[in-house]
């Protein structure tokens, strides 16, 4: 008989296990399955962050740009249109460009255009007033590239003035004989003055004093007169 109850006894607490078991309320179980949910998506998540981690380090660096300007030197009338043309690589299509020029210690833009699929652009700038204004030309940079300043150049701004010319074989007020010479009243010696008379254009120097007809501007020498192409009393144009 003690052998028989002894072989019944596990067979009771399973039961009674059993019926716990049962008895547990459902908020319990649903708690319970929760922190599976939780536990598991944390699993996924930590499975998943590492290659994103691995592609951002992966990320290929930006290249280096460069800006080939054709023309750093220009000269066009007040008023007129000059255009700067240049090259940016590595090559793509629609990337920014401006055109900059120097204003009281400062780059300001001036003109902006975008590149060709080749990289070429053209910068398209109205001269606002005569004498020579410091340009150049910026790539701000982008996703794919560095940013990017061509070496500085010059736009000259160039207005009609009346000009005569002279002979200056004997001695000048300056005291030297420069080889495209010209006279003025008020520039200092060797004040350099650009011309341009039909398409030929020279840089002189302020020589001499002169010319004493209110109504000209300059004396040109019988050398610069014969370089720009011009006798007697003409309008040419001049950057001062």
């Amino acid at each position: 008989m003690r052998a028989k109850r002894s072989l019944r006894a596990p067979a009771a607490a399973q039961m009674a296990a059993g019926v716990l078991a049962l008895a547990l309320p459902a908020t319990a179980l649903a708690v319970s399955e929760s922190d599976h949910s939780t536990n598991t998506a944390n699993a996924a998540t930590s499975t998943t962050a590492h290659p994103a981690v691995a592609h951002r380090q992966l990320a290929l660096p930006r290249a280096h740009a460069r800006l080939a300007v054709s023309k750093v030197k220009a000269t066009a009338q007040v008023g007129k249109t000059a255009p700067i043309r240049g090259h940016l690589s590595p090559s793509a299509g629609g990337r920014p460009v401006e055109l900059q020029v120097r204003d009281n210690g400062h780059w300001v833009k001036v003109a902006h255009a975008r590149t060709h699929s080749n990289g070429a652009f053209e910068l398209r700038y109205t001269v606002q007033s005569a004498g020579s204004h410091s340009v150049r030309v910026s790539f701000p940079g982008d996703s794919r590239a560095t940013k990017a300043v061509s070496k500085p150049g010059s736009i000259t701004g160039l207005h009609d003035a009346v000009v005569s010319w002279y002979n200056d074989a004997g001695n000048t007020a300056c005291g030297f004989h420069a080889t495209y010479g010209i006279a003025s009243r008020t520039l200092p010696c060797g004040t350099h003055v650009t011309f341009n008379n039909g398409g030929k254009s020279l840089v002189a120097t302020v020589d001499d004093r002169g010319p004493y007809v209110y109504s000209r501007q300059f004396d040109l020498s019988q050398t610069t007169a014969q370089a720009l192409g011009m006798s007697g009393v003409a309008t040419v144009l001049s950057s001062i």
